[in-house]
């Protein structure tokens, strides 16, 4: 018997409602915050059974993955909630990270790239991008991606840090030494 009333609580409600997804969905994000990924793959697995097409589930089972360094299969089970509900954001930007994280960058570049299509307004997503291009050596895309960031959030420290270093690496002192005074 577990010591903690509420994961007991979680566990009685899936053995009473075996067939209940939102009971093993819950599950799964308990043991996700107290990061037992096993323990939360296992429950998340079991809401995938029952319902194959909920993007949480998938969601929920990428983060376990993650959690537990099993990447290749994160990036499976990210894809598979793309493939359910193509806008949604967190996957996407996720996937992206994941990607980037594996030095997969042209496989990051368009999952950012899908990713602004839909929210081009996100600045982290951009200055990700820049980070992926840099990775990518193509400085003139970075330089770019950085930009439009800062037209979002003029004041996005990591942003403006990233472009002067560009900028001063290509001998464009001023302009590094003026985005540094903005920011």
């Amino acid at each position: 018997m577990s010591q903690d009333p509420e994961e007991e609580a979680f566990k009685k409600r899936v053995k009473e409602n075996p067939d209940d997804i939102d009971s093993w969905i819950e599950l799964g994000s308990f043991n996700l915050r107290k990061m037992n990924f096993q323990k939360a793959e296992e429950a998340l697995r079991k809401a995938i059974e029952l319902d194959a097409h909920n993007p949480v589930s998938w969601f929920q089972l990428a983060l376990a993955l993650n959690g537990k360094g099993d990447l290749d299969e994160a990036v499976k089970a990210y894809r598979e909630v793309l493939k359910i509900n193509p806008d949604f954001i967190n996957a996407r930007f996720n996937l992206a990270l994941l990607l980037s994280q594996k030095n997969d960058y042209k496989g990051a570049k368009v999952a950012y790239e899908e990713l602004l299509k839909i929210k081009p307004e996100d600045s982290d997503a951009l200055i990700n991008l820049g980070v992926v291009y840099e990775s990518l050596k193509d400085e003139k895309e970075a330089i770019k991606a950085y930009r439009s960031s800062l037209n979002i959030d003029p004041s996005h420290p990591r942003a403006a840090y990233n472009l002067a270093l560009l900028l001063h690496k290509n001998k464009e002192i001023e302009e590094a030494e003026a985005v540094l005074r903005k920011g």
